[in-house]
C-alpha cells in the first residue's frame, strides 16, 4: 500500500466520522423527546462514537505499523544490495 492510498483511507474514515457526528447532533435536536430521553440517547450515541473511533485508531495503527516494517525491510535489502555491488 503506498502512502496515498493510506491517506485516502484514513480522510475518508475521517469524513464518515465528521458526518456520523453531525447526523447524529442533528436527529438528536429535531427529535420531540424529553430531557432525559435526549440524554440518554446523547450518552449511547457517544459511546458508540467513542468504540468507532478506537476501532479506526486500533486499524490505522496496525496498517502504519505494517507499512513501516514492510518499509524497514526494503531499506535493509536495498542497503544489502548496495554493499554487495560496492564489493565487486
Amino acid at each position: 500500500m503506498n502512502d496515498r492510498n493510506g491517506f485516502a483511507v484514513g480522510a475518508l474514515l475521517l469524513g464518515m466520522f465528521i458526518g456520523l457526528v453531525i447526523g447524529a447532533g442533528a436527529t438528536l435536536m429535531i427529535s420531540p423527546k424529553s430531557g432525559e430521553e435526549i440524554r440518554r440517547d446523547i450518552r449511547q450515541a457517544a459511546s458508540e462514537v467513542r468504540s468507532k473511533a478506537e476501532d479506526t485508531y486500533t486499524d490505522v495503527r496496525q496498517k502504519a505499523e505494517k507499512t513501516a516494517d514492510e518499509m524497514m525491510r526494503k531499506a535493509e535489502d536495498t542497503a544489502s544490495d548496495v554493499q554487495k555491488r560496492a564489493r565487486m
